[in-house]
């Protein structure tokens, strides 16, 4: 058998490949060697599990009494994560702690968890069996030197990228590069192995990779290409999320969008994005682009209001902090607006009161604001939610008064909608008709067909609580037709969980456990906690009302989890009290 290690390219194997066809040659490369042929066999990171196991055994092995792993198993599995599994960086790590053998892990994680010095302390003042140098850097710069020099320049811009990993697309922005070139220059580098491909049209760097690109992008011959290269995808990131954005506001008679034909377009890309786009954010404030921070995170409202994503807060955290460097009081209003909208969506009224209060005293210190009637509509929401309607009621007629006087058609359409919501919320649906018929007009006067399908599954509730429950049914399937064109996942959940209902009302229970079920696929596919426990709390009470006692309890109980989940403790109480009653009145049970 012939072993030839740290194999640099094709060339170097053929002079030493023996003569007779029957032979053993083991190869062990940095690079993929795709034009030799044979069993390729790839090595990935270790897992968080066998890092600890790595640490352990070589520890015990120098010291059997050393326990350091065992008694920190959850700061050696961090080890492991901070290293990203590299076998290398655990022998080193292992090594120090050899040396130092009283140092706790968690010491060792303290030093790691700082990005700007990672690789530093990622080195050892040795070499290993073999003779080579005990050093994450060192390793890496190997397998740089032998780049080429086109590959060389395109190593540091790919480190630029925002995210977990990038496409095709954002690769050619950062390398400023038509799209057969990038793929080209990719190839290669995964080829050599510093990037790793995620799909056919995602990569990403390996973490450890990551940090020595950027410090080579740091280099006086890389850094002004690199901070280029970073502000071109960035505003590149936000041109697309803002079209984006407008495709999904989308109505009749506007601008086409050239780069989306279609809403599930726009809904694909924002998916592949989300994480780029949340990292986008961060990377901006960081940089000090706080008009292309706020700008990106504004544009991303569409997104966050049709899909259940928690880390909206952390965007428009830093959102919020670049807006106060740059002293705009309009922008200001602009941001806190966004928050207490968002807020809204995530049943958090109290604090969605909070920021649109301060966006409100803003504008009345500024004497008016483009967005005065949504930030006006979003506070009477809040109160309608809180049980304060004469509030509510008053806040929406100084909205209305704002669209009238702007001849505002989509504003006054909106409000309508959600006056109607008012009348149901105060026990006179018999009231909320009429503005929602208006509500419908104006969405078909203007095209709104996704403003239509909102209305039509608010109509169908009015219904519902007019015990209309045939009318109900029929509204929300035309709702549900909507929501699946538009592929709104939210309104698609509000609309399967209403139907069930209906059919509840009108006997048809195995139809209404399927929607139920669909419904809760769905919601949980999205991530959707609160409207996950909504559901349940729905089918309990459909399980309860055919004395199906245990299958309630069970829908009860995991309604609690959802709703405390998602931190909306008023519905969590509620839900608690209703497995009370629902316990007492079940024979051989003790609440």
């Amino acid at each position: 058998m012939v072993v030839l290690d740290n194999v640099s390219s094709a060339s170097q194997i053929l002079p030493l490949v023996p003569a007779r066809p029957h032979h053993r040659i083991v190869v062990t490369s940095r690079h993929v060697l795709a034009s030799i042929p044979g069993r390729h066999i790839g090595l990935s990171e270790l897992s968080l599990s066998s890092s600890a196991q790595v640490l352990e055994r070589t520890l015990r092995i120098a010291r059997p009494e050393d326990s350091r792993v065992t008694d920190a198993s959850e700061h050696a599995e961090r080890i492991g994560d901070l290293c990203g599994g590299l076998p290398l960086a655990l022998q080193i790590v292992a090594a120090i702690l050899r040396t130092e053998p009283h140092r706790p892990l968690a010491d060792v994680v303290k030093e790691l968890e700082d990005t700007r010095s990672r690789l530093d302390g990622l080195a050892y003042e040795d070499v290993d069996a073999l003779g080579n140098p005990m050093a994450v850097r060192a390793a890496f710069a190997l397998s740089y030197r032998r780049l080429s020099p086109a590959d060389a320049r395109a190593f540091p811009l790919l480190a630029q990228a925002p995210g977990p990993d990038f496409s095709l697309e954002t690769a050619g922005v950062l390398l400023d590069a038509a799209p057969a070139r990038t793929r080209q220059v990719v190839r290669r580098l995964v080829g050599a192995h510093l990037l790793v491909g995620r799909t056919s049209e995602r990569w990403m760097m390996h973490d450890l990779i990551r940090l020595y690109a950027q410090e080579k992008a740091e280099e006086p011959q890389h850094s002004d290409e690199a901070t280029e290269s970073l502000e071109r995808i960035l505003r590149h990131l936000h041109r697309t999320s803002k079209e984006a954005d407008l495709r999904i506001r989308w109505r009749d008679g506007a601008a086409e969008s050239e780069r989306f034909a279609s809403s599930s377009d726009v809904w694909d890309w924002f998916d592949a994005e989300h994480h780029t786009l949340v990292a986008a954010v961060a990377t901006a404030y960081r940089a000090g682009l706080d008009g292309l921070c706020v700008n990106l995170a504004v544009s991303m409202v569409g997104y966050f209001e049709h899909r259940a994503r928690a880390d909206w807060r952390g965007v428009f955290e830093a959102a919020e902090k670049a807006a106060s460097r740059i002293s705009d009081p309009g922008l200001d209003v602009e941001v806190l607006a966004n928050i207490g909208a968002l807020y809204g969506v995530a049943h958090q009224h109290e604090q969605a009161l909070s920021y649109i209060s301060r966006a409100i005293r803003i504008i009345e210190g500024l004497g008016g604001h483009p967005s005065e009637a949504s930030v006006l509509n979003v506070a009477a929401r809040a109160l309608m939610e809180l049980g304060r309607p004469q509030e509510a009621l008053h806040t929406f007629e100084l909205a209305m008064a704002v669209v009238r006087k702007e001849g505002d058609k989509h504003g006054e359409g909106m409000l309508l909608h959600n006056i109607a919501g008012l009348f149901v919320r105060n026990g006179a649906p018999e009231h909320a008709l009429e503005p929602l018929q208006r509500d419908l007009v104006i969405c078909r006067e203007l095209g709104d067909r996704a403003g239509e399908g909102t209305t039509l599954n608010t109509l169908g509730n009015v219904y519902f609580e007019l015990h209309r429950y045939e009318e109900a049914a029929a509204a929300f399937r035309k709702s549900l037709v909507v929501a699946r064109e538009f592929r709104d996942v939210v309104l698609e959940g509000h609309c399967l969980k209403n139907l069930a209902n209906a059919c509840a009302e009108l006997a048809r229970f195995d139809e209404a456990f399927a929607l139920y079920e669909e419904a809760l696929e769905l919601q949980r596919a999205y991530g959707d906690r609160f409207q996950e426990g909504d559901t349940l709390m729905n089918l309990g009470f459909t399980h309860r009302q055919l004395n199906q006692h245990a299958q309630a309890v069970d829908c009860f109980r995991e309604a609690i989890d959802a709703f405390e989940e998602a931190g909306v403790q008023g519905y969590a109480h509620t839900a608690r009290a209703t497995l009370h009653e629902t316990l007492t009145d079940t024979p051989g049970h003790t609440p």
